[in-house]
């Protein structure tokens, strides 16, 4: 969840962890039931909220 708070896509994620797009699709929709979030950036501002990721700032 924090890649993609940082903005990564799905795809690139996949890179990073040696697994398949479809393999981070199934977890990022298992975090969005969660959450109960319908897309990444309400899920990521409920992850903030529920301090199970940090938010960080770039600039």
């Amino acid at each position: 969840m924090s890649w993609a708070a940082e903005g990564k896509s799905d795809s690139v994620i996949a890179d990073i962890l040696g697994v398949s797009h479809s393999t981070v699709r199934f977890h990022m929709s298992n975090v969005f039931k969660k959450l109960n979030a319908n897309e990444r950036t309400l899920a990521t501002v409920k992850a903030i909220r529920h301090g199970l990721i940090l938010p960080s700032f770039f600039g």
